[in-house]
């Protein structure tokens, strides 16, 4: 892109508006309050690491994941806290908690906390049977209620998944005072994913607006790929006078997750997308930014992301699931198909493993013919048909072998991917 002297002007303005842009002022407090909690998390007894923003992937869904606003890797458990700053009257109702602001009544729409961080924990217990075969993983859910002028009720107070900042020790060594001390090889498994899943990729600007979402690898700049790059750093080389008279300059730090870091001064003619799920973005609505607009461009995981042919982003885990097999480790990446049929073959006739219900089958009558179970999740799935459930009271499918449950099983037949048939164990 060029720059005539009578662009270069508007350019340097418009540049250094997008770069001054700020944080909302609740945003702001959201943030803060989660760092709060990140900084009390990190002087608990028993604490290995602590994470921020981990986006745990919704293993019922080929797209999709829950973050989690503060998990902490102890050990005894991986616990999973959701930060609400909220203030003005708490009360427990109907299992959850309730805000009543300036003394309204609660919106309808309001959004689940209490099922939402429980389910969030069952979906890293998932992971975690599907990942390590640990399906007896410790995951314990709590609520941490940041701001000292809530008003609690007792039921709140006594509630034990939900603490405050100045009871949040108490609360957490209560929860964990019967669990036994973790292996060294599950807390690696719990460290693992946590660097798996990541957390957002973030752009940030010089006046403290960060905006979280997915950096699409197809529109990164050329030689830039989420498996090398950590975070990069751009700045406006000169100031007013200087870009007006030689034209405008950015220099790109780019710091590698090897811990390498590479400077580069270049007219600005880049650009990345970063889409976010929960509405438009960008400069053309759809995610589109000038590279210059921002201070920072921060990686948050090396997992690729595209976009389908909906629109939807997609991130797929299968080069994870290939990279814990030993045998593979040398291979280099083969088409997803492809990738299927390996972890496909690491199930062989005989094989016993652990699986979490996916799904149901029914009839139009509303019987249940078959039973959909995760091998790996997101990825291989197995059958258990009729003749291995048939005997199964009905009434004990929502109990034993609920959607979300890990069951054992025994492989029975296995022809690849879509082919493979199982029987309880």
């Amino acid at each position: 892109m060029k720059f005539g002297i009578f662009e270069r002007w508007p350019w340097f303005n418009r540049t250094m508006e997008a770069r001054s842009k700020t944080l909302h002022r609740r945003e702001a407090k959201s943030m803060a309050a989660e760092l709060n909690v990140l900084e009390a998390a990190k002087k608990l007894p028993g604490v290995v690491s602590v994470h921020h923003g981990i986006r745990i992937p919704n293993p019922q869904m080929s797209l999709g994941s829950g973050e989690v606003d503060v998990v902490v890797i102890s050990n005894k458990a991986c616990l999973l806290i959701e930060v609400k700053n909220f203030i003005g009257k708490i009360n427990l109702e109907d299992g959850d908690i309730v805000q009543y602001k300036n003394g309204s009544k609660p919106r309808k729409h309001t959004k689940e906390i209490l099922p939402l961080i429980r389910r969030k924990a069952q979906d890293l217990q998932r992971w975690a049977s599907s990942l390590y075969s640990n399906a007896a993983l410790e995951v314990v859910p709590l609520v941490v209620l940041s701001n000292p002028q809530a008003e609690l009720d007792q039921a709140v107070k006594d509630h034990p998944h939900i603490a405050t900042l100045k009871n949040l020790g108490t609360k957490v060594a209560h929860l964990l005072q019967n669990h036994p001390l973790l292996e060294p090889e599950e807390i690696k498994n719990m460290e693992d994913m946590m660097s798996m899943f990541g957390t957002w990729d973030s752009v940030s600007t010089d006046g403290g607006l960060t905006l979280n979402g997915d950096l699409i690898d197809a529109d990164l700049p050329e030689g830039w790929n989420l498996k090398d790059l950590l975070k990069v750093e751009v700045d406006i080389v000169g100031g007013k006078w200087a870009t007006f008279l030689r034209g405008p300059k950015i220099a790109m730090t780019l710091h590698r997750r090897d811990g390498s870091a590479e400077t580069l001064i270049t007219r600005p003619n880049l650009s990345i997308r970063h889409s976010q799920p929960w509405g438009k973005s960008g400069v053309d609505g759809k995610g589109l930014y000038p590279i210059e607009h921002f201070s920072t461009i921060s990686f948050g995981h090396d997992n690729e992301v595209v976009m389908d042919e909906k629109g939807f982003r997609v991130q797929s885990f299968a080069g994870k699931h290939l990279e814990k097999l030993p045998s593979l480790g040398e291979k280099k990446a083969t088409h997803r198909k492809n990738n299927h049929k390996i972890m496909a073959e690491q199930f062989p006739v005989g094989t016993i493993t652990n699986g979490a219900v996916q799904k149901h089958l029914r009839e139009d009558n509303g019987s249940v013919y078959g039973i959909l179970v995760s091998l790996v999740e997101r990825e291989l799935n197995c059958l258990l048909p009729s003749r291995v459930i048939r005997d199964i009271n009905p009434d004990l499918f929502d109990v034993f072998y609920g959607v979300g449950t890990v069951i054992e099983i025994r492989i029975t037949e296995n022809r690849g991917p879509g082919k493979i048939f199982a029987e309880l164990y």
